[in-house]
């Protein structure tokens, strides 16, 4: 199993590249002002006060060194990663995703496919299983497994009671069907790019709006767990002002990079760094204190590029992920800066110590005529 690589989420990261650069500029500036006011012609002008400058400028310099090293370390340390994974996406199209997703729509609308339809939301089905609130990365990827295995077509929504109100854990699964004609399953290829395209014009997701504002009351709490498409519609759900609060969106092999500017709930990314999924946003995840990215190589037991792909790609190799995720080891020190850690518990504790609660399976449908 590939070692784990994590970046996002420390709340210590206040400041962006070009500020620190700016920072690093002004602090050279001020040393070579500091320099210039040594020089021995200007001993003739106040040498008293020259010579107590004199006597003080090297501490000053050192510490102006000092900080000018600590610029460049900070520069390193936050955003390396990130800059590693902006380098995978050079060589792309210079388009935006959502450019690309819209351009794309209208070429197949004009050709008769991936047309857009009406969508309603079935009854729920309440399970007589009563859920356990969520502790872990990986009960949330077991519960999205369990979702995709139900049946087509259906959403799943845990609630729970919990000392600080009501809370829902809305499972999404990814793309179902890729008929480029529109079909009763709406998590379909249409969704896929309507999605990509704009918050709330795929079908899947309005109808998951359906099934949220049949579930869950205004001002009460809700966790988005979603994989690929699933993961883009949670995430437009996640970055849009609702009825509901967002309180928290995981995210497994999901294209939500292009949602950095919007998403302000506590966010975790999981991705393979061999899935292309995640990387149809046409960008890296950014760098933010409310938003974690974790990544591995999924490694292969055949050597079948098709098979491979399809298996870097499923929900079960997430849950292998998620349960790494869960494991992973730091030091204290390393512990207390974690990104992921942090965000983790901000994500978890909404929810761990509920209740144990009702599970309801939505079906979404399209409809046809």
């Amino acid at each position: 199993m590939g070692a784990l690589d994590v970046y996002g989420g420390s709340a210590k990261v206040v400041a962006t590249l070009a500020e620190i650069n700016r920072v690093s500029w002004q602090l050279m500036l001020a040393d070579q002002a500091l320099a210039e006011q040594l020089d021995w012609s200007d001993y003739l002008d106040q040498p008293i006060s020259r010579i107590g400058l004199a006597l003080e400028a090297p501490e000053i310099r050192r510490k102006i060194s000092e900080l000018q090293t600590a610029c460049l370390a900070a520069s390193e340390s936050y955003f390396s990663t990130e800059a590693q994974n902006l380098a995978e996406f050079e060589n792309l199209f210079a388009l935006s995703a959502p450019v690309a997703a819209t351009a794309v729509l209208v070429a197949a609308n004009l050709a008769g496919f991936l047309q857009d339809k009406a969508v309603v939301v079935d009854l729920p089905k309440l399970q007589n299983t009563r859920p356990v609130a969520p502790n872990s990365i990986e009960v949330f990827a077991k519960n999205l497994r369990q979702t995709e295995s139900f049946g087509l077509s259906h959403i799943r929504i845990d609630s729970f009671n919990h000392a600080a109100g009501k809370i829902h854990v809305v499972y999404v699964p990814g793309t179902q069907t890729i008929n480029l004609l529109p079909g009763k399953n709406p998590l379909d290829v249409g969704s896929n790019l309507r999605a990509m395209a704009h918050p709330g014009f795929a079908a899947s997701e309005r109808a998951i709006s359906q099934a949220l504002t049949t579930a869950v009351k205004p001002s009460e709490r809700v966790i988005f767990v979603g994989h690929s498409q699933g993961g883009l519609i949670a995430a437009n759900l996640a970055s849009k002002s609702q009825h509901f609060r967002t309180v928290g969106l995981v995210t497994f092999g999901s294209p939500i990079a292009q949602l950095a500017n919007s998403l302000q709930t506590p966010t975790i990314a999981v991705e393979h760094k061999n899935d292309p999924v995640p990387k149809l946003s046409l960008r890296p995840n950014p760098n933010h204190e409310n938003w974690v990215t974790v990544q591995r190589e999924h490694r292969f037991d055949a050597n079948d590029s098709v098979n491979d792909l399809v298996e870097v790609h499923a929900m079960n190799s997430y849950q292998q992920t998620a349960s790494q995720i869960d494991t992973w080891q730091l030091s204290d020190d390393q512990a207390s800066e974690s990104g992921l850690a942090r965000l983790k518990n901000q994500v978890l504790e909404q929810v761990s110590s509920a209740e144990q609660g009702e599970s309801r399976y939505f079906k979404l449908q399209q409809q046809t005529d």
